[in-house]
């Protein structure tokens, strides 16, 4: 059990300098146990820190659908490549490092905005720098999410950004469209 503990932390670094652009799916360890340690903690920290905002229900659909269209695409996509071998350790990287950036973009809407972690928040009245933020750290997890795709797929820039552009697009339209749970 420590081995895969060790595993696990071995991993959190790994997404944090892949979340960093310092590193790349491949450097981490193959362990089924540790990307479902990846996946909980990733609900418990949402659950933490969008409790607030969500309930309960909205917020473990919209993890789950989260995990199952990551999964999917990066199974497509290296299916498609012939490089399914990779498809664990591209599914943990994308589910890590969304863990790392929520995790961070939390905590400095916190500092920043606290009220924006609120149920009782007035979409008329948000800030423009609370809009930059979430601006800026939007662009910054597709960035991470398309160097996992590039990397990956050994693909070009261009190609792993359209993937993780219209993997947001289809997301958003799923949360926000048809299940509407924002």
């Amino acid at each position: 059990m420590s081995q895969i503990f060790n595993l696990w932390l071995a991993s959190i670094k790994q997404y944090l300098l892949i979340s960093f652009f310092s590193s790349h799916p491949g450097r981490l360890p193959k362990c089924s146990p540790c990307l479902v340690l990846t996946i909980s903690a990733y609900f418990l920290i949402v659950a933490l820190l969008l409790a607030t905002a969500l309930n309960f229900f909205s917020l473990l659909v919209q993890v789950i659908l989260e995990i199952i269209m990551l999964t999917i695409l990066a199974y497509g996509t290296l299916r498609f490549r012939h490089k399914l071998e990779r498809l664990e350790q591209t599914v943990s990287a994308l589910i890590g490092t969304n863990l790392v950036v929520t995790t961070m973009s939390a905590f400095i809407l916190y500092l920043i905005a606290p009220e924006m972690l609120s149920a009782n928040v007035d979409t008329e009245k948000i800030s423009p720098s609370v809009l930059n933020f979430t601006l800026l750290m939007l662009v910054w997890n597709l960035a991470i999410i398309s160097l996992i795709f590039k990397r990956a797929l050994e693909i070009r820039t261009f190609g792993a950004s359209l993937i993780a552009i219209n993997y947001f697009l289809l997301y958003e339209f799923l949360v926000v469209g048809i299940l509407d749970l924002k």
